[in-house]
């Protein structure tokens, strides 16, 4: 089946450094960069007139914290998957950083392992990037790592390119922020936070074949791509355009819960492929949880040497034990009938 990790008998101690803030080794400019109105629906950073978001580049540093750890990446396992239950140990919350407005960017801690490999463990201000645009910043790092005097791809800010049109006009409908007349709360209620467990599942091989035999050849074959080519061909520029300028006219509104799910898809962003001076690839651990209406899609090995995708899920308790049920029922592959002839 698509199998959820337990953890529970994984042991270990961290022992850290106090955290400290690496500031720019050379002065930087003292300005204020404004985000663009779609980076508006994520969070803020300082607020400008109108509620508007924007960069205060202080030259204040990023918060990193160094660390060791009295295990090995063999004993880890696939314990480093979505929902880590040592994921507080190997990224400290520092107290006091993890506001929206006023705190550092980004927190680093890199642990040193017994096997003398080491975890980089990264937590940002999702305003700043998307996937590809952290790969750009890992990969920036890793080109110092090896010794070069700067990043190789330099960083260009030109946020102003999802800013509203003026004036702002909707020209698509869109679900995620229709409003809801929501009379029973009691989805909202079962969704909340504290409510909820946490599973991740991988999808390998096997999995995915038993998945697509169910598909009715009615349908005739069904690829990941056939799947997803319609809504990618709705995301064109006009679409985006389109988000921006609902920012700007409703206000920053929400994401709408009921009736909503967001996975987003990071299988081929790249994050695998970054490589910090070793020479080798990274193995890479994913996003740290799902969130309620949010999850993730990620390439993942498992210990078994098993490429798949694991996707981590919230959900009630109850509603997650009939889950993982019905999705152990679906992967489950069927032997095929054999006819046994004999002449006696």
């Amino acid at each position: 089946m698509a199998s959820s990790v337990s953890s529970a008998a994984l042991v270990f101690s961290v022992r850290r450094c106090d955290p400290e803030l690496v500031r720019p080794s050379k002065p930087t400019p003292r300005e204020v960069k404004q985000l663009s109105d779609i980076d508006d629906q994520e969070g803020r950073l300082i607020e400008g007139e109108n509620r508007k978001l924007m960069v205060d580049c202080t030259g204040e540093g990023v918060l990193f914290i160094e660390a060791d750890a009295d295990t090995t990446l063999d004993n880890l396992g696939d314990a480093i998957q979505p929902m880590c239950p040592c994921f507080e140990e190997l990224l400290y919350d520092v107290p006091g950083s993890g506001e929206i407005l006023g705190s550092p960017l980004i927190l680093i801690q890199v642990t040193r392992l017994r096997c003398g490999g080491f975890i980089f463990a990264l937590r940002l201000n999702h305003t700043m990037a998307d996937g590809p645009g952290l790969l750009q910043f890992l990969n920036a790092i890793s080109d110092m790592a090896k010794g070069l005097s700067g990043p190789s791809i330099q960083p260009i800010w030109q946020r102003e390119l999802l800013n509203a049109r003026n004036p702002p006009r909707i020209t698509y409908i869109h679900y995620e922020y229709e409003e809801v007349n929501n009379t029973n709360n009691t989805l909202l209620m079962a969704m909340d936070d504290n409510n909820l467990v946490h599973r991740s599942f991988f999808f390998g091989p096997k999995e995915i074949r038993a998945l697509r035999n169910q598909i009715p050849s009615s349908l005739g074959p069904c690829s990941t791509f056939e799947l997803l080519k319609k809504a990618k061909a709705e995301m064109s520029k006009e679409y985006v355009k389109s988000v921006a300028d609902l920012m700007v006219i409703k206000g920053r509104p929400l994401f709408v819960q009921p009736g909503n799910y967001i996975v987003s898809d990071l299988t081929r962003v790249g994050f695998g492929d970054v490589d910090f001076g070793s020479g080798k690839k990274a193995i890479y651990g994913g996003v740290a949880r799902a969130l309620s209406i949010f999850s993730f899609c990620m390439r993942f090995k498992n210990r078994k040497g098993e490429e798949g995708n694991v996707i981590p899920i919230c959900l009630p308790p109850l509603v997650m034990e009939r889950f993982e049920q019905e999705l152990k029922r679906v992967t489950k592959e069927v032997e095929p009938n054999r006819l046994i002839t004999s002449i006696l």
